[in-house]
């Protein structure tokens, strides 16, 4: 088979076949902060959020961050997570994924494990 010039356009991406239906609410997903925690599984959740209703071409996934109280809280990179909801105002969720890194002390808050167990 002949090298492809250098020149040479792309090919064309190929049309799906899959036909999306238009979500009528979009996933919700909580991400618990506590102080301290890793930026890294963070941030490449809420990319993989983003790219996912890229893709899909409508808003099939929507995200809040929440912490104890409702206040921002500081990675272990020194940066910080800008906060949406305390534990005791978050909206209703159909997934939570709670990211305390080596600061796990603020899971054990009786507020936090009420609102676990409320949402479990």
């Amino acid at each position: 088979m002949p090298a492809r010039p250098s020149h040479a356009q792309p090919a064309a991406p190929r049309q799906s076949q899959v036909t999306l239906k238009p979500v009528e609410q979009p996933v919700r997903i909580g991400l618990f902060v506590a102080e301290g925690f890793p930026l890294a599984p963070l941030s490449l959740v809420i990319e993989a959020l983003r790219l996912a209703n890229w893709v899909e071409g409508q808003e099939s996934f929507t995200y809040v961050i929440v912490s104890a109280d409702g206040k921002n809280r500081t990675s272990s990179s020194h940066l910080p997570a800008f906060v949406n909801h305390s534990v005791e105002s978050c909206p209703p969720l159909q997934v939570l994924l709670v990211c305390t890194g080596s600061n796990s002390s603020q899971v054990d808050d009786p507020a936090v494990m009420n609102w676990l167990r409320r949402i479990y």
